[in-house]
């Protein structure tokens, strides 16, 4: 993993040596041959080297013996150490090359270190990492299982799962939400962290550093069962899947349903309202759902901008809090409104209750939610729409709630100014007529 910084340096050294191997393959031309000299000069030539007395060589070198190799091949002594590799040799090289991967890429998937094998960084994600061979740098597992067999330079690190050490790790050993398990064989150069998870030490394993247990306890359930829920779940973009890893995801769902039940039967009249609302002006509540969908973050913005640092730290949370109760009334809303569809084929009975309309409700979304790639958008459609229809159930009882306005007040008081022709009303009862008017007046001039 250190190497990925000098990848830069090492593609700008690749650039310049590509182009300066034309350069360097020319320097290194053999000479070209020499022109064949003519027969006479050739005969001349052979007999004045015959004719000449043999000397012995100025240096040893000019004769270059040749020696028998162990493995049967010829090698000039003055030949280079380049020239002088033989093809095995190469060959071996190579393949020695080829067992030792350069740094990888994160994997996605469960990934395996042979034994044979040697690599830079083995990081997994959404699958489990096993190193039965050599990494010279961490092994990291992120929703999955590190297992170490072999031996790792670097660290040995899970994140949403369980880290098994049967070999050698120089570096540390850290663990997220899971448990560290250690065999007989385990032998840890470094720390060993464990975070919502403990420690499993067999006899016989090694651990140089300090140990660390942050949380023992995991709040949901095995590291197993959340990590199957990423891989069924979330990856198909679906908030359940059938799965017997996943039964806590299940008991987290009808725990909601139960708790949706319980506010149901605390607040009938509310729950009633809404659903009246949906039914009557289905329309209005649909584009009340978008405004307020468009118009919230607006809403924070304008907060954050109008008001002071001191009031803001105050109306911020206030309005969040505000829409997150509207959000789950809202879901309520909608259980009972979808429950109610299939209630109401029953009569008005005792079925007519909103709390059966959100358990039967619940239950028809609930398997809902199990569609891949649907789930999410049906669940999340679902809690626009019922906080949609609360803040426009909430803006028609602020409406109905106001007192009547003054122009309604000033036409009452013009009907009852008597008409031309009739008997002028006793004193005591004009005056306060004229009052009233009088106030009206200096209302509508204000």
């Amino acid at each position: 993993m250190n190497k990925s910084r000098y990848s830069f340096l090492f593609a700008g050294w690749l650039a310049l040596t590509l182009a300066l191997l034309p350069v360097l393959r020319a320097q290194e031309a053999p000479p070209a041959p020499p022109a064949p000299a003519e027969p006479a000069a050739i005969e001349s030539a052979a007999a004045a080297e015959a004719s000449a007395p043999v000397e012995a060589p100025a240096d040893d070198k000019a004769v270059v013996p040749k020696e028998k190799k162990a493995d049967g091949e010829l090698r000039e002594l003055g030949a280079t150490e380049e020239q002088s590799t033989t093809p095995a040799k190469k060959k071996s090289t190579r393949r020695n090359r080829g067992s030792r991967g350069a740094e990888e890429a994160p994997h996605f998937g469960d990934q395996t270190i042979a034994a044979t094998r040697t690599q830079d960084a083995a990081v997994t994600i959404f699958g489990n990492t096993t190193v039965d061979g050599h990494l010279t740098d961490a092994a990291v597992s992120v929703f999955g299982n590190t297992t170490v067999n072999g031996t790792v330079d670097g660290e040995a690190v899970s994140v949403f799962g369980t880290t098994t050490i049967n070999g050698k790790v120089k570096g540390e050993v850290v663990t997220v939400y899971g448990d560290l398990v250690l065999g007989p064989e385990a032998d840890v150069g470094g720390e060993a962290v464990v975070v919502f998870g403990k420690i499993i030490k067999a006899p016989g394993a090694q651990i140089h550093g300090n140990t660390q247990e942050v949380v023992s306890f995991r709040p949901l359930g095995d590291a197993e069962g959340l990590s199957t829920w990423f891989t069924k779940c979330l990856l198909m973009g679906r908030p359940l899947a059938f799965d017997s890893r996943l039964m806590w995801a299940w008991y987290v769902a009808f725990g909601l349903l139960a708790f949706y039940a319980l506010i149901a039967l605390i607040t009938p009249a509310g729950v009633q309202k809404c659903m009246e609302t949906l039914d009557t002006r289905p329309g209005s509540s649909l584009l009340a759902a978008l405004l307020t969908m468009l118009l919230t973050p607006i809403a924070y913005l304008l907060l954050i901008l109008t008001l002071t640092i001191a009031i803001g730290f105050v109306l911020l949370p206030l309005f969040s809090l505000g829409l997150f109760f509207a959000a789950i009334f809202g879901k309520i809303v909608m259980l009972a409104w979808l429950g109610r569809r299939c209630t109401k084929l029953l009569g008005d009975g005792p079925l007519a209750h909103p709390v059966f309309g959100v358990l039967i409700g619940g239950l028809i979304m609930l398997g809902l939610y199990t569609i891949p790639f649907a789930g999410f958008i049906i669940y999340k459609l679902v809690g626009i729409l019922g906080l949609g229809v609360v803040i426009y159930t909430l803006i028609q009882m602020f409406k109905a709630s106001r007192p009547p306005k003054p122009a309604v007040v000033a036409a009452a008081a013009v009907t009852a100014v008597p008409l031309a022709g009739d008997a002028p009303p006793p004193l005591p009862a004009v005056l306060p007529l004229f009052t009233r008017v009088a106030d009206i007046a200096r209302l509508h001039d204000a």
